[in-house]
């Protein structure tokens, strides 16, 4: 995996960590790395980086509003 050094200015209000959280839920919000590798940027499991995203404000699931309509009535015809 490739590595890359940003500098913060010291006198930002976030720490190290939640600007790694941030960035990590961002490239993936973006599909630009997977859950699995938010996890290993962060040193947490995949589990915990689910979780996570939702501080951030993004959906682990992709779907659009349309999608969940086609399944749900999918399923209820089925039944």
């Amino acid at each position: 995996m490739q590595t890359i050094v940003l500098n913060i200015p010291v006198e930002t209000k976030y720490s190290e960590r939640e600007l790694k959280e941030f960035f990590a839920a961002r490239l993936f919000e973006e599909g630009i790395i997977s859950s699995g590798t938010g996890a290993k940027i962060l040193g947490i499991d995949r589990r915990d980086f689910i979780s996570l995203l939702s501080k951030y404000n993004v959906c682990y699931l992709d779907y659009e509003l349309s999608d969940y309509e086609k399944k749900l009535i999918a399923d209820a015809s089925r039944t």
